[in-house]
């Protein structure tokens, strides 16, 4: 049962530049790469930007890679590192100076970065940080980077579970869901949160693990190691309609001109929306990139007048505007036996990337998501193609969370795309029956033990197994709840299965409905998610967990661990931690 039948509170949402690196991945809308850049390198592709604006409080770490042709890059990858060696023994001998290794290093993550799937968001951008952190001769943008840092780190702290960093995330790889501790985020999470990981000289994982100069604040480790309970209800980025106001009235760095937008939109990829189709139009043309690899399916399009460069964008309905990191809601519940995150209502029946709406874990490395396998048309060399079969989802479904309790419903029906490969009408759940303690499957429920925690499945139409690690439900209209407890809350497995039998879900017309005797949740698709005949609200602020309460717009906020507090005042510069 849910642990709570109590609605949450309402929250008025906005939001600030500042203070935004997340887990969602959406503060590539921050990025302020020079637009002139997008036209590529030598090696056929767009330079990593890496910077700090410090008037907008940003960070950004970002690897386009327009048109990279893999082998290239990682010849050059190799080279660049057998150069960095070079530059280590020549220091060594004096003949070299740090900030002669510190610039091979920046090349380094720059080429890393250019090579899809190797990082995250997260790792990139604590990677420039503590850079800037150790080198950055301005004080002022040392603080400023230094407090973006602890932000990164606490969002790394609130979402993890048993030090796997496994959310509900933006960008998602297959290898990064199904085995999170072999992800690139894994050795920073340990460094950070006091263990002591290898440091690879050939990663740019090195840059953080060997800093100098920056100290993880007390609090926010106690936050990530000491306390085992947990509900985390968080807000990230934008949405592509909020940019241009957002911009104009931001109160350290007001911009309006369309390159300033232009920035934005495709720092969180949003380049064929209608809201971005313009801009996204002119900057093509003012900067030359026709012949870009990643573009030339909008190549047709871009000397069409604007309204009817709109209606055709309306009419195609490309794949592609699913590419576009909107602003995410993001719930995650965590006990020292399960966890359980989603991101709230995330653009239903739209067309998915990499966005990955919902994962649970349990202890021993048990790891279970699910999705709509996607296709696309859009193959080029050597880069797979998103959505695919566990990254992201073809079309999105709609997904809200109570506390331990999930309801995910799919609707296929949605209009079909540009660019969309054959459209599979199933959905599929990445469930390692071998690795559980215990399992058990019906026709139309699956669950499973880990240790002490526990997670069953109820789905509205047949399970069928397909594999010792997957499940697929059939239909183009379909759902199921996921519930997660542990042997705290129901004693045994056993129990926790004579509890699951006397769940009912039904999928009438547009509403998925959740009923036992201890509560009911009804989600309508696109409409109202409520529990026990109340709304929920799904609008987050900032952050709403044990320890931290800050609204969106903040300027500053307090972090209260177990013995220590954190205090960080943006417009005065000021860090404070002070023991409780």
């Amino acid at each position: 049962n849910a642990k709570s039948t109590t609605p949450t509170n309402t929250y008025q949402a906005g939001l600030t530049a500042s203070y935004e690196i997340d887990l969602f991945g959406l503060n590539r809308a921050q990025a302020e790469a020079a637009a002139a850049n997008l036209k590529g390198s030598e090696f056929d592709r767009q330079t990593v930007a890496l910077g700090v604006a410090a008037a907008t409080v940003s960070t950004y770490f970002q690897a386009c890679a327009l048109d990279a042709r893999l082998a290239v890059a990682q010849d050059t990858l190799a080279n660049a590192r057998q150069t960095l060696r070079v530059v280590r023994a020549r220091q060594q001998s004096g003949m070299a100076t740090a900030l002669e290794v510190t610039q091979q290093q920046v090349e380094i993550a720059t080429l890393e970065a250019a090579i899809p799937g190797l990082e995250t968001q997260q790792q990139q951008a604590l990677n420039a940080l503590a850079l800037l952190v150790d080198h950055a001769a301005d004080e002022a943008l040392v603080e400023r980077a230094t407090m973006v840092m602890d932000i990164a780190l606490l969002d790394l702290a609130l979402h993890s579970f048993n030090g796997r960093v496994v959310p509900s995330m933006g960008r998602a790889y297959t290898e990064q869901i199904m085995h999170p501790e072999t992800a690139e985020i894994a050795p920073i999470w340990a460094s950070a949160f006091g263990q002591a990981p290898d440091i690879d000289v050939d990663k740019v994982t090195s840059l953080f693990l060997a800093r100098e100069r920056y100290e993880v604040p007390a609090a926010i480790c106690e936050l990530a190691t000491c306390q085992p309970e947990r509900r985390v209800l968080s807000s990230h980025g934008l949405d592509v309609v909020e940019v241009r106001d957002e911009l104009r009235r931001h109160p350290f760095h007001p911009r309006s001109q369309s390159l300033d937008l232009i920035r934005f939109w495709w720092g969180q990829q949003a380049v064929t929306t209608p809201e971005t189709i313009v801009d996204s139009a002119r900057a093509m043309r003012v900067f030359d990139l026709q012949n870009s690899r990643i573009l030339a399916p909008m190549r047709r399009y871009i000397k069409l007048p604007n309204p009817v460069l709109i209606s055709t964008l309306r009419t195609m309905n490309p794949i592609t505007s699913g590419k576009a990191l909107n602003r995410a809601n993001v719930q995650t519940i965590r006990t020292s036996n399960y966890q359980l995150s989603s991101v709230q209502r995330y653009r239903p029946g739209g067309f998915g990337d990499q966005q990955h709406i919902w994962h649970a874990s349990l202890p021993g490395d048990i790891e279970v998501f699910g999705t709509h396998p996607g296709s696309s048309q859009l193959n080029l060399e050597n880069r797979p193609a998103t959505p695919s079969n566990w990254e992201g989802n073809g079309i999105n479904p709609d997904v809200a969370q109570h506390h331990n309790v999930l309801l995910a419903q799919y609707n296929l029906h949605e209009r079909r795309g540009r660019f969309e490969g054959p459209r599979q009408e199933l959905v599929h759940i990445h469930f390692p029956f071998v690795q559980f303690d215990q399992t058990r499957l019906g026709a139309g429920w699956a669950a499973g033990r880990r240790g002490r925690g526990y997670i069953g499945i109820l789905g509205t139409h047949t399970f069928e197994l397909i594999s010792e690690t997957e499940i697929v439900q059939r239909g183009q209209h379909t759902g199921y709840a996921v519930l997660v407890g542990d042997e705290e809350e129901h004693i045994s497995f056993a129990a926790f299965l004579e509890q699951l039998k006397q769940y009912r879900l039904r999928l009438i017309g547009d509403r998925l409905t959740l009923t036992s005797p201890f509560g009911r949740f009804d989600l309508t698709w696109g409409k109202d998610f409520k529990v026990n005949g109340q709304i929920i609200d799904c609008d987050y602020p900032r952050y709403d967990a044990p320890g931290v309460q800050v609204p969106r717009n903040p300027s500053e906020m307090t972090v209260t661990g177990t013995k220590h507090r954190l205090r960080l005042d943006w417009a005065s510069g000021v860090r404070e931690s002070t023991a409780l």
